[in-house]
């Protein structure tokens, strides 16, 4: 059985040997788009909003909300900006999918909600930077519980 990593891998070797655009096509200096300058700037800031996050979290518990509002807040001001969004583009497909799909759905978003929670709530018992250095190593647990749990041999590629 292949390990999600080793799928993940290959499929991310594949897609760097032969890089191509949404439609396919061959990816070539002059191909880039002028609107994904756009896209990198959005990128950036969404990359200095998360950064943020942690430190605004730790300045709101100065001033003594507690860590289920601040989730709810957060979950509830991301939710606001991307459903209309995402529902003005995929409404078709989001009307199709099935219950299964949508049970899953809620369950993943749950375990998404309970995750933030969690970190959100360390942030009361450990510093920013030791917060972000676990979020950041989370790729090198997940690999250690595959191995430990799961008796999954990861390749040497997965470990460098």
């Amino acid at each position: 059985m292949q390990s999600l990593f080793q799928v993940y891998s290959s499929l991310a070797e594949a897609k760097l040997a032969n890089p191509t655009n949404h439609k396919g096509h061959p990816l070539t200096p002059n191909s880039i788009n002028p609107k994904q300058h756009k896209l990198y700037i959005l990128l950036a800031l969404a990359l200095f909003a998360g950064s943020l996050g942690p430190v605004t979290i730790r300045y709101a518990f100065q001033y003594h909300i507690p860590p289920d509002v601040i989730t709810a807040l957060r979950m509830s001001f991301a939710s606001l900006v991307f459903a209309p969004i995402a529902w003005s583009r995929y409404g078709h497909e989001l009307r199709t999918i099935s219950r299964q799909n949508v049970m899953f759905a809620g369950a993943a978003g749950t375990m998404f909600g309970l995750n933030v929670v969690m970190m959100i709530i360390s942030l009361e018992h450990i510093s920013v930077m030791i917060n972000q250095v676990l979020i950041g190593t989370s790729p090198i647990w997940v690999a250690m519980f595959e191995v430990a749990f799961l008796k999954v041999r990861l390749s040497r590629a997965v470990w460098l």
